[in-house]
């Protein structure tokens, strides 16, 4: 992964907007697949999107702290 603090604060607010909607697709995508019926899903299937939304929150969480948000 790329070091963000040696990025400079317009490369980080890009780095931030570009997380924020990767986690919105996420979300939307979850939501889609989780709400088919008629279909069966795994357990995996629910915790592999619960660690991604996790893991994109965090790294959100982490950017904005550096940013200063």
């Amino acid at each position: 992964m790329v070091d963000l603090s040696k990025m400079s604060k317009d490369e980080q607010m890009k780095k931030l907007q570009q997380l924020q909607e990767y986690l919105e697709d996420v979300e939307d995508e979850r939501t889609q697949v989780l709400s088919q019926r008629g279909i069966h899903l795994s357990s995996k299937m629910v915790k592999k999107y619960e660690i991604e939304i996790n893991e994109i929150k965090k790294s959100i969480s982490d950017l904005e702290q550096l940013i200063g948000i």
